[in-house]
């Protein structure tokens, strides 16, 4: 690549992270000599993963805003929250779940004691469902949210902050990049994905 050409195109933004040679430049990313990729086109092609002497792996999660959260008002506290983490929002949705839904995404826990409550609970008003994108998704999500009882989360996670207890704890996230992928193709099919 020659010293002052513009990459925008795909096989540019291949060629660069090819190169491994940039560094992170403020607003831009700066090769030898003066080639730039503007920053906010490098993160919109998804193969794009290397940046000079390192790589970075995106992954999806997916965040369900439950019930308890969303009547009492925590949505924009929250999605606010998880912008400022550095998750970018590639679907977003209210919805009100069916119990049919509902049986379905927590087919996992049917064994469980506690199923029948959290289909009723998941199902008692609408939810926000969220897929979202960021290196190291799942791991960052997890620790922003906090553990899943409350009253074990860390000071300052979401659901010490807003959960009341085991069930309404305010959030769904997923839990491993599988299950993240099986949930976001629960809501979501591949072509209202955006980012």
């Amino acid at each position: 690549m020659s010293a002052g050409r513009r990459i925008e195109g795909a096989d540019g933004v291949r060629q660069l992270a090819e190169s491994r040679q940039c560094h992170i430049d403020g607003c831009s990313r700066k090769l030898s000599g003066d080639v730039r990729v503007r920053f906010y086109d490098v993160f919109k092609w998804p193969y794009f993963r290397t940046f000079c002497r390192g790589r970075i792996e995106v992954e999806r999660t997916l965040l369900i805003v439950k019930p308890d959260a969303v009547a009492s008002g925590k949505t924009g506290a929250i999605l606010a929250r998880v912008e400022d983490e550095g998750f970018e929002s590639i679907a977003l949705e209210k919805r009100l779940l069916s119990k049919t839904e509902a049986r379905s995404f927590y087919a996992i826990h049917e064994d469980k004691p506690f199923y029948e409550s959290l289909v009723e609970f998941m199902t008692s008003g609408p939810v926000i469902v969220c897929a979202l994108q960021r290196e190291n998704a799942i791991s960052k999500m997890r620790a922003t949210v906090g553990a899943t009882d409350p009253e074990k989360a860390e000071n300052g996670t979401i659901r010490y902050l807003y959960g009341s207890n085991v069930q309404n704890n305010a959030v769904h996230a997923s839990d491993s990049v599988d299950n993240s992928a099986t949930e976001i193709a629960f809501f979501f099919p591949e072509c209202k994905l955006i980012g």
